[in-house]
């Protein structure tokens, strides 16, 4: 299985969108978007055609790059979260970082609980042991 993990820059948009339609990509990989523009419809485009042709798809619902950079997803991320809630092969993504804490990772597990989820982080803060025991929710707060 192959992870590219992508911006979600137009051309790397229209990439998948055409791998997608002439290469059987079930099986063979999932990408990773993290979006760095504010502009959702493209996005939100390719979240419904990997969705609707029950295809995986990684989506990083909080960004950190370019127009995210402050952490404003304001008018952002109803439509990428409409597209998440509508098929069940999108997989919510949540970017851990240095400054992510473990209630932040609670809350983002309970809103998508019952749902395959992806915890994307390089953080020394957030050990292996403690990203096992988040995934099967038995980290209190406290740890």
């Amino acid at each position: 299985m192959y992870f590219p993990y992508l911006y979600a820059r137009q051309s790397e948009l229209l990439a998948l969108r055409s791998l997608r339609v002439n290469y059987p990509v079930r099986d063979v990989l999932i990408p990773i978007l993290e979006p760095v523009n504010r502009a959702a419809a493209p996005l939100v485009r390719v979240l419904n055609e990997f969705g609707e042709g029950g295809d995986n798809l990684v989506v990083v619902t909080n960004p950190h790059q370019h127009d995210f950079h402050a952490g404003n997803f304001d008018g952002w991320i109803g439509p990428v979260e409409e597209a998440i809630n509508t098929h069940g092969a999108l997989i919510p993504g949540l970017l851990c970082t240095h400054t992510t804490t473990i209630p932040e990772i609670r809350d983002f597990l309970a809103r998508y609980r019952g749902r395959d989820v992806a915890l994307l982080y390089l953080n020394s803060r957030l050990t292996e042991a403690n990203a096992q025991r988040l995934a099967r929710g038995r980290m209190s707060a406290s740890t």
